[in-house]
């Protein structure tokens, strides 16, 4: 297992609730990168969700499982980020989430 967050705080809570190694644990609004490029098979997303298509996109980018939380972007572009990532984990790995229905 491995952690990232912004803040030290939360990390530090979820390292001790969690029981996660020190070293696997990453700060800062790029952590993710950090995080999956670890030898990590899947990522869940919790983060806000206006950070969600760039954290998906890197998950996926680097061959990673991902469950991403609702709601999965803010905005079109964010939208279209997240449908491009599922296209591309098609057949290699699982993107889970609520993606939005282009027949609608």
């Amino acid at each position: 297992m491995a952690l990232s967050d912004p803040f030290e705080d939360r990390l530090a809570s979820g390292r001790e609730r969690f029981g996660i190694d020190p070293a696997r644990c990453y700060r800062g609004l790029d952590a993710h990168v950090e995080l999956v490029a670890s030898k990590v098979d899947a990522v869940a997303i919790e983060s806000p969700p206006y950070f969600h298509p760039r954290q998906a996109a890197a998950a996926i980018d680097a061959g990673k499982h991902v469950y991403l939380a609702k709601p999965v972007a803010v905005d079109a572009a964010g939208c279209k980020t997240i449908m491009a990532a599922g296209r591309k984990a098609k057949g290699k790995t699982e993107l889970l989430g609520r993606l939005p229905d282009p027949q609608r």
